[in-house]
């Protein structure tokens, strides 16, 4: 593993799409120690089912990056310090 991955800061950027077809996450991701990529989850709205181009990456590692990924969005956009939430997760 390259050292310079070690420099890396652990981030990502979460976008959503669309269309007739399809709608989902795309996740452009860097983690410490690991390196950077994207991972696009899409709903095939015909099938309906979901998908992942996960360019090779194993479950293990796209867990790590969705958690994050989730955890930094309700970082931003959901105000979890209000009385009506708790750290157990219960209303």
């Amino acid at each position: 593993m390259s050292k310079m991955f070690d420099k890396i800061k652990d981030h990502s950027h979460v976008t959503t799409f669309d269309n007739d077809s399809f709608c989902g996450l795309h996740i452009e991701w860097a983690l410490k120690g690991v390196g950077f990529g994207e991972l696009v989850l899409a709903y095939d709205k015909e099938e309906k089912k979901w998908t992942a181009d996960r360019e090779c990456m194993k479950k293990p590692l796209i867990k790590e990056i969705l958690s994050k990924s989730m955890d930094g969005l309700a970082d931003v956009y959901l105000d979890l310090d209000k009385d009506d939430f708790n750290d157990s997760g219960d209303k």
